[in-house]
């Protein structure tokens, strides 16, 4: 019998890559859904047996999908497909009913192997893949960037929350192409608020493509980094600039090396 599949990310990049990388004999059809809301109501008005879900999605995110499909009959198997990859990620996905957990982007021999590990890939299959409505062909570069900052986000937090041993919140990037002048204004405004601020900039340059990375701090939260690099010293400005310095270097750098 023909597997019914639901692939859930509020990336139309991401659908269709992991699209693509499904087994072309596999003998299964496959929908989509854009957000956790969108899965639910699918399920529930369709027979679904996998479901590929992300994490970091608006309206409805991966984790209170899962929470969500729990009182579900029938619910569908969940494969957790993110970029988010921190070890508390997997924990809290596997502990809420998940039965696998795939990095983005996926790679075609790990998603065979996870498929058949759980029994998921029938052998003998004849009517091959089938893709019931699209996955998004035309992408914008503000698209492209938000899917590749997304997956170099979540590899930043990863190695930030196995430095600080927390669970790092992601949010949803957003990407905006702005002038310089855009670019002015807004850190002008920025610079208005009573609150104060301070900031790391590092600049990259590689085979054609260069770049600067901005990393604004809330000078209000030092003593938390403080205390979260258990640092128990008075903070004055040198031990500021350290610890600026200290979680720049752990977020920056990642982030690039999985933007690149």
């Amino acid at each position: 019998m023909s597997k019914k599949i639901l692939i859930c990310d509020d990336s139309g990049i991401a659908r269709k890559q992991l699209a693509r990388v499904l087994p072309t004999e596999w003998d299964a059809e496959v929908a989509f859904a854009t957000n956790g809301q969108e899965a639910l109501d699918h399920i529930k008005q369709n027979p679904t047996d996998i479901l590929f879900l992300d994490l970091n999605m608006p309206v409805l995110d991966g984790y209170q999908t899962l929470e969500a499909l729990q009182g579900v009959a029938n619910a569908p198997k969940v494969l957790v497909v993110s970029g988010d990859v921190q070890a508390q990620a997997v924990q809290r996905v596997s502990a809420l009913g998940a039965i696998d957990f795939l990095k983005k982007p996926v790679d075609k021999d790990v998603l065979q192997k996870a498929i058949e590990q759980h029994g998921l890939f029938g052998s003998g299959a004849t009517s091959g893949l089938v893709v019931s409505g699209s996955a998004a062909d035309d992408f914008s570069l503000s698209q492209c960037l938000q899917e590749v900052s997304n997956v170099a986000m979540g590899r930043a937090a990863s190695v930030l929350a196995d430095m600080l041993n927390v669970f790092v919140k992601l949010p949803v990037p957003k990407v905006n192409i702005l002038e310089v002048s855009e670019l002015q204004m807004a850190l002008t405004y920025g610079s208005m608020n009573t609150e104060r601020c301070s900031a790391v900039t590092q600049g990259f340059v590689g085979a054609g493509i260069a770049m600067e990375a901005l990393l604004i701090f809330s000078d209000s939260s030092f003593p938390d980094m403080a205390k979260l690099l258990n640092v128990s010293e008075d903070i004055d400005r040198a031990l500021e600039v350290e610890l600026q310095m200290d979680i720049s270097s752990v977020l920056i750098g990642p982030f690039i090396k999985a933007l690149g």
